[in-house]
């Protein structure tokens, strides 16, 4: 399952957990395999505190724990 390679933390570097039941409200899945020079778009549910003005997101694609990429997202940006 996709939303097992992300994570998301806040600005008090606490994690937050998938909104699990958002799944049937959300757009495209990020799932399944993704060949050398294409892109894929989707959507992860996460339940984040309101009053938090940053968050970052994990994405580690190795479950061996063998690499991530780190993504700042600022409170502003997010939709829902």
């Amino acid at each position: 399952m996709a939303f097992m390679m992300f994570n998301v933390y806040d600005d008090e570097n606490r994690s937050a957990d998938v909104a699990a039941g958002a799944f049937s409200e959300i757009e495209g899945q990020l799932d399944g395999d993704l060949g050398a020079g294409r892109k894929m778009r989707g959507e992860l549910p996460f339940e984040v505190p309101a009053d938090s003005e940053r968050f970052e997101l994990v994405f580690e694609p190795d479950f061996l724990g063998f690499g991530q990429a780190i993504f700042e997202i600022h409170a502003d940006e997010i939709e829902g």
